[in-house]
This record gives structure tokens, C-alpha cells and sequence, in this order.
């Protein structure tokens, strides 16, 4: 039975962070090439060449492990969003921008979208999954109802509820996201993306 994850200081040593980098980088290199459910401790243990002991320091199993993988994921899709919007200035613009700025990078990681299904997948009952989802769903809707509300406040976008515009475009983003997982060579997220900035355009601009 895995021992619980020791208690963390309020900052780990330089050690630590090195160990459990490295411990989540095996990790995400394991479930990738055998899927979350059929990979285990042990396995990603010997392919770092350190003990199952050692991981079960740092994470208290799988679970918490897969759930750092997913965290690191969401992590890098958020601060990439963030980087590519800043060169943009009005809010609308961000607006407009959102959805191609998701599909380059889903072009540019698939791994990391394939990585995020299959082990979001695969722990946790269907509640717990539902709860997860929501919460790094919120992240994103709030971001986007900020940027609405502030295009409506600039008198560029008016006549249309912000919430909802939020969840149409996570929507389009999400749906697309899915679909070039399940078959990269046919969905091209860049291309649909600017389909869906013209209805966008249409629809908040005129």
C-alpha cells in the first residue's frame, strides 16, 4: 500500500524540485507511450533508474501524479494563451485572436491534448472527473468573460450575453481540440480557426 506524500515544505529544496521534475517529465514520456491506466509506479521508477520508494515521496501515487501531469499541461496552455494575446491591444481583437491562438498551439503540442484526455480519462470517479473539468474550465471562461465584458465596456461588442459567448467560443475551442486528437491528419484546427474568427467578426462587429 503507497505510503501518503510527505509533508511539504513551504518551499522545497532545489533537490526536490529537481527530482520531482524529473519524476513528472518520466512520467508524462510513460503515459504517452502505454496510457495512464496501463502504465505504473514501478515502470516509470526504473525508466529514471530510481526506487518506486522515491516517487512515492514526492506523490502519493498514480493518481496525484497524473493529476501534476494534467496541472503542467493546463499550466503551459494558459501562460502560451496569455503571451500570444498580450501582443494584441483592444479586448475584441484578444477576442477575435482566441480561438487561433488555441489551434497553433494544439498544432504544436498534440502530445500534450492526447496526454490531457487519456489521463484525465482514466482516474477518479465520473464525479470527480466532472468537478476537475469545471474547475479548469472556469479558469478559461472567466479569462474570456473578462475580455467580453471590457470589449462591451469599450462599446466594441454589444447585444450579446458574455457567459454565453465565453462558453461558445471554450466550446469551439475544446471541439476542435478532440477532433484533431482523434485524427491529426484530417482536422486542420488552424483553418477552422479562421473560419470561426469570421463568424465571430460577423457576428460581434457589425
Amino acid at each position: 500500500m503507497p505510503r501518503p506524500a510527505k509533508e511539504k515544505r513551504d518551499k522545497p529544496t532545489f533537490i526536490e524540485e529537481a527530482r520531482r521534475a524529473q519524476i513528472v517529465s518520466a512520467a508524462r514520456e510513460i503515459f504517452l507511450q502505454d496510457g495512464f491506466e496501463k502504465s505504473t509506479i514501478s515502470q516509470i521508477a526504473k525508466s529514471i533508474g530510481v526506487s518506486k520508494g522515491v516517487i512515492l515521496y514526492h506523490f502519493g501515487n498514480k493518481t496525484d501524479l497524473g493529476q501534476t501531469v494534467i496541472e503542467e499541461i493546463l499550466t503551459s496552455y494558459g501562460s502560451y494563451i496569455a503571451e500570444q494575446l498580450a501582443k494584441e491591444k483592444p479586448a475584441v481583437d484578444k477576442i477575435l485572436a482566441f480561438p487561433m491562438v488555441c489551434a497553433k498551439f494544439m498544432e504544436e503540442n498534440q502530445d500534450n491534448f492526447i496526454l490531457y484526455l487519456d489521463t484525465l480519462g482514466s482516474f477518479g470517479d465520473i464525479e470527480k472527473k466532472r468537478t476537475y473539468m469545471a474547475q479548469a474550465n472556469q479558469i478559461q471562461r472567466d479569462y474570456l468573460v473578462r475580455l467580453i465584458d471590457e470589449a462591451k465596456k469599450n462599446g466594441d461588442v454589444a447585444g450579446v450575453n458574455s457567459v454565453t459567448l465565453a462558453d461558445t467560443i471554450q466550446a469551439f475551442v475544446d471541439g476542435i481540440n478532440s477532433q484533431f486528437c482523434a485524427d491529426p491528419k484530417t482536422v486542420n484546427p488552424v483553418q477552422c480557426a479562421k473560419l470561426f474568427r469570421n463568424f465571430l467578426r460577423e457576428s460581434l462587429l457589425r
